[in-house]
């Protein structure tokens, strides 16, 4: 864990040096070496190695957690950082997850709605009290207040219709995951998400999470990163995400896989960004033109890998041959 540590702190700061925009970290809980479960804790150790990079979480299950401990940290945080901070949040869906924290998973919507609340008003209020479902709170102040003005943003992850909707209801933001769906479901929820957040006089904007690679050609990126990334579905597969998801967006894009070793690239190739240098900016492209995605938050290392080194020669990479195409 140290090591790896180091790395990902060490990859951040080649990230910022590439010109990357932001470096987000995922929250993970009981699984093999490789995957982080505090994330702001590691967020911090990257923010104070780092001195322009935005440091985000992507995403931070809010229900496992107590809103004010979050706000309390965000804002310590944004403080390490200079006002870096992207507080990327998730309702949760993996029972063992809610299990090992001894919290009801049938609580997950509550928790979340309420514990955004909290966190806003934790930021912005001098003094507040609260009285909800889950949470009551009477004469709370918390201090340090956040250095962004009025607060970090909250961006919120989201699959299905109903939980696209509470992103544009609740969120600054809202993450999708293109990446295990299609183009035309995302379009139609990126619909979805700009109309709930003009009701709500919101700005409605979208961020996307996605599997990438990149190497000096197509063969050379397939390689090096095809095998990583099937490993990386299948494990999700395990997870049960993709039935869940198959069952709230009626996509039956999964219905011949019965069993692990059925999962195959060829289902979701067209939801990567892989490839050439040419590849990646002509995925982006199409991405941003068909969805209207504006911020793109790329996967280059899994537990599974690539190492440490060839991370680093790939964010070189895409820093030299990607970005300045959309600078």
């Amino acid at each position: 864990m140290a090591r790896l540590i180091e790395e990902i702190c060490t990859e951040a700061h080649v990230a910022e040096e590439q010109g990357f925009d932001g470096c987000f970290i995922p929250e993970q809980h009981q699984q093999p070496d490789g995957f982080i479960p505090s994330t702001l804790v590691l967020a911090a150790a990257v923010a104070a190695r780092t001195k322009r990079i935005k440091v985000g979480t992507d995403v931070l299950v809010l229900p496992l957690h107590h809103p004010v401990q979050v706000a309390e940290d965000v804002a310590t945080l944004d403080a390490i950082s200079g006002g870096r901070v992207i507080l990327g949040l998730g309702k949760g869906v993996i029972p063992s997850d809610f299990a090992a924290f001894g919290v009801p998973l049938r609580w997950s919507v509550s928790l979340f709605e309420e514990g955004i609340e909290i966190i806003r008003q934790c930021w912005i209020e001098e003094q507040f009290s609260f009285a909800g479902k889950r949470f009551h709170l009477e004469n709370l102040s918390i201090t340090p207040k956040p250095l962004q003005n009025p607060c970090p943003p909250i961006w919120i992850g989201a699959l299905s219709p109903q939980a696209v909707k509470r992103a544009g209801r609740l969120g600054d933001g809202w993450i999708a995951l293109p990446s295990i769906q299609t183009v035309s479901i995302v379009q139609s929820l990126a619909q979805m998400y700009r109309e709930e957040a003009k009701r709500w006089h919101r700005q409605p904007y979208i961020a996307a999470h996605f599997e990438a690679g990149i190497g000096e050609t197509r063969e050379k990126a397939r390689e090096e990163y095809e095998p990583r990334l099937l490993s990386n579905y299948r494990y999700y597969w395990r997870l049960g995400a993709f039935h869940l998801l198959s069952n709230e967006t009626n996509d039956p894009w999964l219905k011949d896989v019965k069993e692990e070793k059925d999962f195959r690239l060829d289902y979701v190739r067209d939801r990567l960004i892989l490839g050439s240098p040419e590849d990646c900016r002509e995925q982006i492209e199409k991405w941003h033109r068909e969805t209207g995605i504006e911020y793109f938050i790329l996967r280059f290392r899994h537990p599974e890998g690539p190492s440490h080194e060839k991370v680093t020669q790939t964010l070189r990479l895409f820093g030299e041959k990607v970005i300045p195409h959309f600078s």
